[in-house]
């Protein structure tokens, strides 16, 4: 059974919800200050609890001052705190045949991207923002990878806990409390709509209020801001998922499937046009994509689509070694030769990148880890990633952590490369399904 939130939990979320209430003010960055000279402290004391909490609770959004968004002199906090935890960590880091083993692809490619990154970078600064942040991505990973149960099961549980009470929480009082203009996208809330579903099936105290609680949110998130095209793929993905590779008997199913459309019919009667619009958008992509008529997927979809195919012909055009590693930190998506842009009738904007990317058709990093993950890292980081996806789905027949089964692969690949923050969440969440996978001895209960 998973958890209750621990009174420490419900601390960091109420100073959270005060941050967001206060936006950019000067009472919010006080309280981020010194919950950060908390964290600090707790982490040269090898206590890394607090900064998980500061890290998945500062997550909600980018418009108010969190631990992403806040500086001290010029240098934001999330900087100092991570490069105080490499460092501890690194200390008292102990190395075993498992660790030697799982670190060794990673290894091995952070080498290759960190040499041909050079090479082909964009700017030296975005090769060195992607440096720091694959890094992390690295640091992660091996971390996680290397908890004792105890600690485990509390990033598990901090996880869950932000599905079920915190990120709805979070959006109902955004919701009353700001007008549509203040409701901001947030890329984390993927792992929201990817994991809710199957989370549900889980056991968990307060269940018959949780279940209509995040029906209320869903139909106010709906009536009064959008649900992106995207989380609506996740949520129907993630529901085929837990349908087809679960456990549940035929009448379970039956049930599921049921309760799935009835919900569903009522969030989209009370949602906007704008959500509809999306729900549309979403439907009219999965079916293009089917038929191959790239240019008839609507916009935002289709930008994802042709950023996956500029990869591939960017790739191509280049020599065997780069084919399988790719062109690592700081390289770029080069729409030049290929013109998909223009040839699939695409005008981009600043919504969709800077100008000076779409004045100079070069692109920093793509929507998400597909088209991403190709340029970056080749062959063989694709290989790796699809070994991890697969590998995450395979633990969905183990009731304790199914949830995580579907939602922790979705998110890694359909978010992977949008800035520090999911690198940071990838790398968590990589760490947990390989721990799962190949230390499952000592951490399944």
């Amino acid at each position: 059974m998973l958890k209750k939130p621990s009174y420490l939990e419900w601390g960091f979320f109420f100073l959270h919800l005060i941050c967001l209430l206060f936006g950019f003010g000067l009472a919010s960055y006080v309280i981020i200050f010194c919950t950060s000279i908390y964290c600090l402290f707790a982490i040269l004391k090898r206590s890394y609890f607090s900064l998980y909490l500061l890290l998945i609770f500062g997550s909600y959004h980018s418009m108010f001052n969190n631990i992403y968004t806040s500086d001290i002199f010029g240098i934001n906090i999330i900087y100092i705190l991570i490069v105080t935890y490499f460092f501890t960590t690194l200390i008292y880091f102990k190395f075993n045949i498992k660790t030697i083993l799982i670190s060794t692809p990673f290894i091995f490619m952070y080498l290759l991207n960190l040499i041909f990154g050079f090479y082909y970078k964009y700017s030296v600064n975005w090769y060195l923002n992607e440096l720091f942040s694959f890094t992390c991505l690295s640091i992660f990973i091996i971390n996680i990878f290397n908890l004792s149960y105890e600690k485990f099961q509390k990033i598990i549980n901090i996880l869950a806990n932000y599905v079920l009470y915190f990120y709805p929480l979070f959006t109902f009082f955004s919701i009353i409390s700001a007008n549509e203009e203040n409701l901001y996208f947030d890329e984390f809330e993927k792992f929201y709509y990817v994991s809710i579903i199957p989370i549900m099936f889980m056991k968990f105290k307060n269940k018959k209020i949780l279940i209509p609680f995040h029906i209320l949110v869903f139909i106010l998130k709906s009536q009064f801001t959008y649900t992106s095209s995207l989380n609506i793929i996740l949520l129907v993905i993630s529901a085929l998922t837990l349908f087809f590779l679960s456990n549940f008997n035929i009448a379970r199913k039956f049930i599921f499937i049921l309760l799935i459309s009835l919900l569903s019919i009522l969030v989209y009667n009370y949602s906007s046009p704008l959500t509809k619009f999306k729900v549309f958008q979403a439907q009219e992509a999965i079916a293009k994509i089917i038929e191959g008529d790239v240019t008839m997927v609507p916009k935002s979809p289709r930008v994802r689509v042709l950023e996956f195919m500029i990869s591939f012909n960017n790739l191509k055009e280049e020599n065997i070694i780069v084919v399988l590693v790719g062109k690592g930190f700081g390289s770029y998506i080069d729409d030049n030769r290929t013109q998909y842009f223009k040839k699939f009738k695409t005008p981009l904007n600043d919504d969709d990148y800077s100008k000076e990317e779409v004045d100079s058709l070069k692109f920093k990093k793509g929507h998400g880890g597909i088209p991403y993950i190709p340029i970056k890292m080749g062959i063989f980081g694709m290989i790796l990633f699809v070994s991890i996806f697969t590998t995450g789905l395979t633990l969905i027949r183990n009731k304790e952590f199914s949830w995580l089964a579907i939602g922790a692969p979705f998110y890694i690949v359909t978010t992977f490369s949008f800035g520090l923050k999911n690198f940071i969440f990838v790398g968590i969440l990589v760490g947990i399904i390989l721990a799962l996978r190949f230390r499952n001895n000592q951490l399944i209960s």
